[in-house]
């Protein structure tokens, strides 16, 4: 496993199989995808709220 600093000094961690980076803003609609998609098990802090929250525009913040 190798990890490196990019220039914006995040770390990104990368095996053969896979890379560990930051979510970039681009992809906060897959991220406000996977958060329905989530366990009932999941504590509700970490949910969608019955306000719609993180809304997609929260998650590109």
């Amino acid at each position: 496993m190798a990890g490196d600093v990019t220039p914006g000094g995040q770390v990104v961690l990368e095996t053969d199989r896979l890379v560990l980076r930051p979510w970039r803003v681009a992809e906060a609609v897959v991220q406000r995808e996977l958060w329905t998609e989530r366990d009932p098990r999941v504590p509700p802090h970490r949910r969608i709220d019955a306000e719609g929250r993180p809304t997609l525009a929260d998650l590109e913040e």
